[in-house]
């Protein structure tokens, strides 16, 4: 949301976040008209993932070339074995408003 109002134009990521190696995109989904969207991905790894979420968007930005990016990191018990989702990670229902101290940055393109 967007303040009382769903995210227009959100992009969402599903990212690999690795500490020695560039980070690895795993799907990638735009938010539907009311905000919601479904997004899984798969992946194969010798070690462990640590699955992100990132949300781009335009809520409370006056840039043309910049969007807020901000990170949820996904809690361990959602990360399935295999392609089939078993267990849903429901991020709820964030407000983009708000900014998150070291979990927000501008994302120029």
């Amino acid at each position: 949301m967007c303040g009382g109002r769903p995210v227009r134009n959100a992009t969402i990521k599903l990212w690999d976040n690795d500490m020695f190696d560039p980070d690895d995109l795993i799907a990638e989904t735009q938010a539907n008209v009311d905000g919601t969207f479904e997004l899984s991905g798969f992946v194969i790894s010798i070690t462990s993932i640590d699955p992100q979420i990132r949300i781009y968007h335009n809520c409370r930005s006056t840039s043309k070339v910049c969007r807020r990016k901000i990170t949820f990191t996904v809690p361990d018990n959602y990360i399935n074995k295999g392609k089939k989702v078993a267990t849903w990670f429901d991020l709820g229902t964030p407000n983009m408003e708000i900014g998150v101290k070291h979990k927000e940055e501008p994302y120029c393109y």
